[in-house]
């Protein structure tokens, strides 16, 4: 697993709670002998225990942690990698056009998008376990991002026997602030409790 995820999740997790949470995560996910960076890999199983550990602290389900990562995530790989997206696109085109931008988060994940004659995008992934929520909070973060409702529903799923995870993403009225306050807001809980 590539180290940007670990990067970004540490980064939200001390935004959300504090650093001390991070640390108290590590602990609790005995990975508390790493230091991770973003240009090294770390096998994929410190990943699934680090946000299965997460998940159980905050009593929520790995699905719900994950695209709640993801929604976090986007909007911060676009701040870190300009050079993905050029000035006057929408979500759809930054989509579209940004493969090399997913795979800093998804390692090994190969996107192919394509558009409806209805507007619609079509997404296909070949995602690595149960990454879809990952997935479907990434899509959702990038309409934080700019400012655009974003509605994804996933028709295929790699996990259950399709050829790869796909998503049908539509876009709704621009919103202002569209990112909710604290990254845990869609799900309602906190990622760590200290006691």
């Amino acid at each position: 697993m590539n180290g940007t995820f670990f990067v970004l999740m540490r980064r939200l997790v001390v935004s959300d709670s504090g650093p001390e949470a991070w640390l108290h995560l590590l602990r609790e996910a005995k990975l508390d002998h790493c230091v991770f960076t973003a240009d090294k890999s770390y096998p994929e199983s410190y990943a699934a225990t680090l946000v299965d550990t997460a998940a159980s602290a905050a009593g929520v389900t790995r699905a719900e942690l994950l695209e709640a990562f993801g929604r976090f995530a986007a909007p911060e790989l676009l701040r870190e990698h300009p050079e993905f997206v050029q000035p006057g696109w929408n979500v759809l085109e930054c989509i579209e056009r940004t493969a090399n931008a997913a795979q800093a988060l998804m390692a090994g994940s190969d996107l192919v998008a394509a558009h409806l004659p209805d507007g619609e995008l079509v997404i296909t992934m070949a995602l690595a376990a149960d990454l879809c929520a990952l997935a479907q909070g990434v899509l959702l973060g990038l309409g934080d991002h700019y400012g655009e409702v974003v509605h994804v529903v996933e028709t295929g799923c790699g996990a259950k026997g399709d050829p790869g995870c796909t998503f049908a993403v539509r876009t709704g009225a621009m919103v202002a602030n569209a990112a909710p306050e604290g990254w845990m807001h869609m799900i309602g809980a906190p990622v760590m409790s200290l006691n």
